[in-house]
Formats: structure tokens, C-alpha cells, sequence
């Protein structure tokens, strides 16, 4: 599988059992491609760490009646997504820049699949994030096959 040439640097398994190999280009110093040892047919991951420059901004507050407000305090819109808080999966709407919404407290669901179950073991136990799905027509290499999503831990004021 191609890994796409602003990725290379932070790409990693997301399962740390999974055995994989990497392909390395000397030239640019950079791994180019990783082959998985799986099941025929079997899904596999890649996840990529660090920071992305946003022009969005989310912040996440809980509120005293255990509902949590979150605004989008950005000057970008956020589309549809979920949000990750109290190791739960809640829907969040798209969201305009300076609008928000409020997630119930009691609300949620666990986590329906592996995205989910991912996401959730890499954020803090007490923290919230949103995840979103991530239009890959435009990334070069990225097969049709391909998915992507983008995990960001929330601002907690």
C-alpha cells in the first residue's frame, strides 16, 4: 500500500501487533509504501501522529448538569462528525463558525467499530475529541479503497 509522501514521516500501526514491513526510499529518506502480513481479504490500518496547522478551532465545555456545550470557535465550519466524551460516541452536527450545540449528559453510545474503538483508546480518559471523516479524492497515492479520519482532541477551557 502507497503511504502518501506528507504522511511518511509520523505513519505507524494502529494495532502494534499487526506485522508489517516498510519500504524505504534512500534517496528521500522516507518510507514509501508498507506490505501487511494479514488474512486474505483482511482489513488493516495505518495511523499517522502530530500536529496539523487548523483554521478551525472546537472547544468542549462540561457543564455542572453533566451536559457538555461545544462551539465551534473558529473562523472555518466543521462538517458532521462525532464526538468522543466520557467514552462515548455522540453525534455532533456540522457546525458554523460561532455556533454551537449541546451534547446531553447520559447520552451516546459505545463505540459501533473499529474507527470508534481506535479513536478512543488514543485520547485521554477524561478529555473529549471529535473525529471526522476525511475526503481523500484529492490525496495523491491514496487509492479509491482508501479512508481517513481526523481525530482532535478538543480545548477544555
Amino acid at each position: 500500500m502507497p503511504i502518501p509522501t506528507p504522511l511518511a514521516a509520523s505513519v505507524r500501526p494502529c494495532e502494534p501487533a499487526q506485522p508489517i514491513r516498510f519500504e524505504f526510499d534512500a534517496g528521500r529518506a522516507q518510507a514509501v509504501s508498507v506490505a501487511f502480513d494479514a488474512r486474505l481479504f483482511g482489513q488493516v490500518s495505518l495511523c499517522y501522529a502530530g500536529g496539523f496547522p487548523l483554521a478551525r478551532e472546537l472547544v468542549v465545555e462540561a457543564r455542572a448538569d453533566g451536559s457538555r456545550t461545544v462551539a465551534n470557535v473558529g473562523a472555518r465550519a466543521w462538517p458532521q462528525g462525532l464526538l468522543l466524551a466520557d467514552r462515548r460516541v455522540h453525534e455532533l452536527p456540522p457546525l458554523a463558525p460561532g455556533a454551537g450545540t449541546t451534547i446531553g449528559s447520559g447520552t451516546g453510545a459505545p463505540a459501533r467499530d473499529a474507527v470508534t474503538r481506535t479513536a478512543l483508546a488514543r485520547m485521554p480518559i477524561d478529555g473529549a475529541a471529535a473525529l471526522w471523516d476525511l475526503e481523500l479524492a484529492g490525496v495523491a497515492d491514496a487509492s479509491i479503497e482508501s479512508n481517513g479520519w481526523l481525530l482532535v482532541t478538543t480545548a477544555q477551557p
